[in-house]
């Protein structure tokens, strides 16, 4: 399906300094060898990285092209990774795709620096996206995000709208990183909406290339000191009511010991909302919106325990027992259903999102997947409630119920409550705004 025409088409609209409104941000890389660059020495996994790229990429076009036909605005792809070849062309709906082989020279050789400490330091090379200025905003995504499931792909013009309203909402208050708590760390590296800053850029560049790891459990990063005395008291994670298990690194230890805090969740964290502070970094639910505080997240699906590191036809899936197993068996079929769905259309015939021979590979993935899923859940002898949700619910409605990414609403309520209220003002004058 093609996007519908636009009336108009401009590389820079008047009065705007961005070529684009948004990139969808995209990081897909192997962990670096030590002795080498990444990007000298990154391969892609064709099962475990090239066919869920597919499925990214073909849905990350359909939400671009979507933006552009209600915006009149620009929208970019930004994919930094081996499982595609490097370079800047347009997909059929008019997405700009740019495809990086490489990382900027000065933030590479930071894993040289760092990488005998934790081979994840690889996560932290997504801040390379708060480098790309040609932007006003950019969404990054970890490859576990489904951003447009096909019932919000029909009602386009909704899904639009909760998008611009976040990000006019981040225009007015100044807020530069909005992202998603989770029961594990207070900020989500999986989606976080941001607002490039080459300033902040470099700052975080300098932190990342200091020749001693600038980080440890009881001080975090830069040795900033124990959380408690650390994080912004008008942060909402240090609101003595917030008793939710998303603080307990906070209230309860008081250490950076929350997940990821050593990588991408906690350098996030650091860099947004403890060497700046609120609302300069904001938890996405305590954005003030028009009409009631509401999450833009309500058309993600989250594959938290990432279905395609893993293949069903080789034992990957395999649990502590049956009932564990079971439930893992029914998301992996309806993950792998979907991406079925998707590179059957149209869309994914795009060389500009999906090589040729890349499609034909992940096709029959997604089909034998599927099959060795439904053959193992057989065996199961599945209860008549559970056959029921595997072959009368249409394929979206299992899709989502077992993989729903909680609006915030859901995931905390009352955080409305603890919310520190804001007073609307402009963006920071000059180009590091």
């Amino acid at each position: 399906m093609h996007a519908p025409a636009r009336t108009t088409r401009e590389s820079i609209p008047a009065g705007e300094r961005h070529r684009f409104l948004l990139s969808l941000f995209v990081m897909v890389v192997q962990p670096p060898d030590v002795a080498h660059h990444i990007t000298r020495n990154s391969a892609c996994h064709a099962d475990f990285q090239g066919c869920p790229m597919s499925f990214w990429m073909t849905r990350a076009s359909q939400l671009g092209a979507l933006i552009e036909t209600h915006t009149h605005r620009d929208v970019a792809i930004d994919a930094y990774t081996h499982c595609m070849p490097e370079g800047e062309r347009e997909s059929r709906s008019g997405v700009t795709v740019r495809v990086h082989g490489s990382f900027p020279a000065q933030l590479e050789a930071t894993q040289l620096l760092q990488s005998p400490w934790t081979y994840l330091w690889v996560t932290l090379m997504k801040w390379v996206a708060v480098s790309l200025d040609d932007a006003e905003f950019v969404i990054m995504l970890d490859l576990d995000m489904d951003i447009l499931t096909p019932s919000h792909l029909a009602r386009g013009g909704a899904v639009v709208r909760e998008w611009l309203g976040v990000l006019a909402s981040m225009r007015s208050t100044g807020v530069h990183i909005a992202a998603n708590a989770d029961h594990s760390a207070p900020i989500n590296a999986g989606f976080m909406l941001i607002r490039p800053n080459r300033s902040l850029y470099e700052e975080g560049v300098e932190l990342l290339g200091r020749e001693k790891v600038a980080w440890n459990v009881t001080h975090g990063w830069e040795f900033v000191g124990r959380p408690q005395d650390a994080v912004p008291l008008v942060d909402v994670m240090a609101d003595p009511s917030n008793e939710e298990t998303t603080t307990n690194w906070l209230r309860k230890f008081n250490l950076w010991n929350f997940v990821g805090a050593n990588i991408d969740q906690g350098f996030m964290f650091h860099m947004y909302r403890v060497r700046h502070s609120w609302p300069y970094g904001m938890d996405l639910c305590c954005l003030p919106r028009k009409g009631g505080l509401k999450n833009v997240s309500y058309s993600f699906i989250h594959m938290f325990n990432k279905p395609h590191k893993s293949s069903l036809c080789s034992g990957g899936s395999r649990g502590n027992n049956d009932h564990g197993n079971k439930h893992k068996l029914i998301k992996s079929l309806s993950y792998y259903e979907t991406v079925a769905m998707v590179l059957a259309g149209e869309e994914a015939t795009d060389q500009a999102l999906v090589p040729n021979s890349t499609l034909a590979h992940c096709r029959g993935r997604a089909a034998s997947e599927s099959e060795c899923a439904r053959g193992a859940l057989e065996k199961l002898k599945l209860k008549r409630g559970d056959q029921r949700l595997l072959v009368k619910r249409p394929l979206e409605s299992t899709y989502t119920l077992n993989w729903a990414f909680r609006s915030c609403l859901e995931t905390h309520r009352g955080r409305k409550a603890r919310c520190p209220a804001l007073s609307p003002t402009p963006p920071p004058p000059g180009p590091a705004a």
